[in-house]
């Protein structure tokens, strides 16, 4: 929830003890993937001209906010700014021979629910583990696996083309339902 290097040495000492701790008793694979997204204030300048639009706000209140928004557009485009995203992958590969079915269908439902169970099972043990340096872990879902691949191959064009504005416009859909 802090920047880390605005800590003192003693706290970061701490967080840097519990995370080389849990990485000490795993005995499996974890890749560590930064990504650098460009910071988008749209979310918050929207929601700040909602909340002026729909509230009986003083002229002085108006005009405050109204001065806000110019500063955070002028800060935003001013120079690019970056905020860093932190994401653990946990790579698992289940041995079909391993697995007793009865058909194709039925080993590939155990395979997948193994796969899941192992893979669940680890982002909950770093979850605990991490909770006590501050460091949150979340479970991504399906829609925040693509918009990790979507920041990843399209870096310049997410500045313009944001994610969510993408998925507003269901430019996501597995097929095409125009006429044209």
């Amino acid at each position: 929830p802090v920047n880390y290097f605005l800590l003192d040495q003693s706290e970061q000492e701490s967080i840097d003890v519990i995370f080389e701790t849990w990485l000490a008793q795993i005995n499996y694979p974890v890749r560590i993937y930064l990504q650098n997204r460009f910071i988008d204030l749209s979310e918050q300048i929207e929601e700040i001209q909602k909340i002026m639009n729909e509230e009986d706000l003083s002229l002085l209140a108006y005009e405050y906010g109204q001065k806000m928004i110019e500063d955070l557009i002028k800060w935003q485009r001013s120079q690019p700014r970056y905020e860093t995203k932190r994401f653990l992958i946990f790579d698992y590969k289940v041995d079909p021979k391993d697995i007793k079915a009865e058909n194709a269908e039925e080993l590939e439902e155990k395979i997948i629910d193994k796969a899941f169970n192992e893979l669940y099972r680890r982002v909950m043990t770093a979850k605990t583990q991490l909770r006590k340096a501050n460091i949150e872990v979340n479970l991504l879902t399906t829609d925040g696996i693509c918009e990790v691949l979507y920041y990843t191959f399209n870096r310049r064009k997410a500045v313009k083309n944001r994610y969510k504005d993408i998925e507003e416009q269901e430019q996501l859909a597995l097929y095409v339902t125009a006429d044209h």
